[in-house]
């Protein structure tokens, strides 16, 4: 797929249809009357935008198409009933009457409207069509105006919706909802990083409402915002196109999440802002698409929706940044990248250190001690710099001594209400040193102060195609956990190679009892036992 079709709209757009054809010609209608529908409203709404697409524009190989026109129609009318009296929709995997879920068919459906609307040649179908469209969002508006969210991007995303619907039919009690959120000011820090920290999903989500929101009400700096995390974004990249997702927190933490999941904002803010790094992440989210055989059919509603924006003589490209070391002390997180070595330390976390070495497996690491009441390594901000790092925490066992007669007996170690002597028993000094190389990293493990405490160094390992274990290692069905008690772990992705090791299993807990880490199923853990100054070495062959 030659990436130059970033900067010619109308041979992008007629790929994106010819895709999205396939996508529409595949749609099914669901039953509105099934007790269980998968999806809830999206397996309605979700065919409209494609079937609609590839009916109405003129661009399409399907232009016109009766068949897609029954769908369409089905589709259309199934979407009609899921919507309750309310106007809200369901999940209905969890959100049922739910005002964030019905943004999100709103905020779609309103683009939807506006492409059909500017494109679709005048006739009864395109006039029924946004007929329909209207009242489903309108309904949507008025149910969603009152009705809350529970989760930050969700504010976003319905003031959006509120403001790309107030576009087709003006209504005050959505504006000043809309407003109502906006005036709380954006989350975003400096740096660029939203609190859900969700690079893999909600990053996107509130990206695109703040762009639409920008083209919504006029005011840039909405927009401006979106571009901030983009930017951010760019310092977030793997070598192989992949985000870093290890302290989001949402659920998309510890996933394989691709550039090419902002393809389009990349290439719409590339073109509207004149960014020549965004437009060279378009592109290598279009060269990864096209390596992994995927459909850019989802970019066409976007592609129509912002093609104003499209005219603008495209930036050249920049290159994107490969050698870096940047501090995000808003998240209290460091990245280096040295060509294919891509390091994230972060303070703070469970999850302490991760590497990815080019399109090799990624490594996580957690440390956690057996040192009640809560034997999480949670370091301190990252000290060093240009490869050389140290995170440190000190770890107390504490105790809690009688409190003023009388307690309630909601929470008996509230100290802060109660004020209970804290007695501390023992403590650890933890530390660990990272040395970062284009060959791999060192890390050397240091826990001193109580002797006899179990330590736990667990290894989560992602996109890894095989683990081969040289040396002594067992498996825990029960915790759901492999043990590297002596030798060496090989995490093969061909061409690529990385070598753990030395294995250590100096106790045979296979949870440690303080309670606190979340278990990381599938995990190989390290087991030594304090006074511990252990060197382990991550080494990448290959490549």
């Amino acid at each position: 797929m030659d990436p130059d079709l970033l900067t010619d709209t109308d041979a992008l757009l007629r790929r994106s249809l010819a895709d999205l054809c396939e996508q529409a010609a595949a749609a099914e209608p669901p039953d509105p009357d099934a007790k269980w529908l998968a999806g809830g409203w999206r397996a309605a709404a979700g065919p409209v935008v494609p079937l609609a697409m590839a009916h109405f524009d003129p661009l399409s190989p399907r232009a016109g198409a009766e068949t897609l026109w029954q769908k369409l129609d089905a589709c259309l009318d199934a979407l009609a009933r899921l919507q309750h009296d309310d106007g809200l929709v369901d999940l209905q995997t969890s959100n049922f009457h739910s005002p964030p879920d019905t943004a999100f068919m709103v905020e779609e459906l309103a683009v939807l409207y506006e492409v059909v609307r500017g494109v679709a040649e005048a006739g009864p179908r395109r006039a029924d069509v946004l007929d329909r469209l209207r009242r489903i969002i309108s309904a949507g508006c008025d149910g969603i105006v009152g009705g809350g969210v529970h989760t930050p991007n969700h504010r976003w995303k319905v003031a959006s919706a509120l403001m790309l619907a107030d576009a087709l039919g003006p209504g005050d009690a959505w504006r000043a909802e809309a407003d109502a959120y906006l005036a709380e000011g954006i989350d975003i820090d400096d740096d660029g990083e939203f609190t859900e920290r969700s690079t893999g999903c909600y990053n996107e989500v509130s990206d695109r409402s703040l762009v639409l929101l920008a083209r919504a009400t006029g005011r840039r700096h909405f927009a401006d915002l979106a571009d901030r995390n983009l930017e951010h974004m760019l310092h977030l990249l793997h070598a192989d196109g992949t985000l870093v997702t290890t302290y989001s927190r949402r659920q998309d933490r510890h996933t394989t999440v691709g550039i090419e999941r902002y393809l389009h904002l990349y290439w719409a803010r590339a073109l509207a802002a004149g960014n020549g790094r965004f437009l060279s992440a378009a592109r290598l989210g279009l060269r990864r698409v096209s390596a992994a055989g995927g459909s850019l059919g989802g970019l066409a509603l976007w592609l129509r929706y912002f093609r104003q924006a499209a005219q603008a003589p495209p930036p050249d490209p920049l290159p994107l940044a490969d050698e870096y070391e940047r501090r995000f002390d808003g998240v209290g997180v460091v990245r280096l990248r040295r060509g294919d070595l891509s390091l994230t330390l972060m303070a703070g976390r469970e999850e302490c250190l991760a590497v990815r070495f080019g399109d090799g497996p990624e490594v996580t690491v957690r440390v956690a001690t057996g040192l009640a009441p809560n034997g999480r390594f949670l370091a301190e901000p990252v000290e060093g710099a240009n490869g050389r790092y140290a995170l440190r925490a000190r770890q107390r066992c504490e105790y809690f001594g009688p409190g003023p007669d009388a307690l309630p007996a909601v929470d008996w170690r509230d100290r802060a209400g109660f004020s209970r002597r804290v007695f501390v028993s023992a403590e650890l000094d933890v530390e660990l040193d990272v040395e970062a190389s284009p060959a791999g990293l060192r890390l050397r493990l240091r826990a001193t102060g109580c002797e006899r405490v179990p330590v736990e160094v667990a290894l989560l390992v992602r996109d890894a195609e095989s683990v081969e274990t040289r040396g002594e290692a067992e498996h825990d069905d029960e915790a759901r956990k492999h043990f590297l008690n002596a030798g060496e772990l090989l995490l093969h992705k061909p061409p690529r190679v990385v070598r753990v090791a030395p294995g250590v299993g100096e106790h045979d807990l296979a949870a440690l009892p303080t309670g606190g880490p979340h278990p990381l199923p599938g995990a190989w853990c390290i087991r030594p036992v304090t006074p511990v100054d252990l060197t382990m070495t991550l080494r990448v062959e290959g490549g």
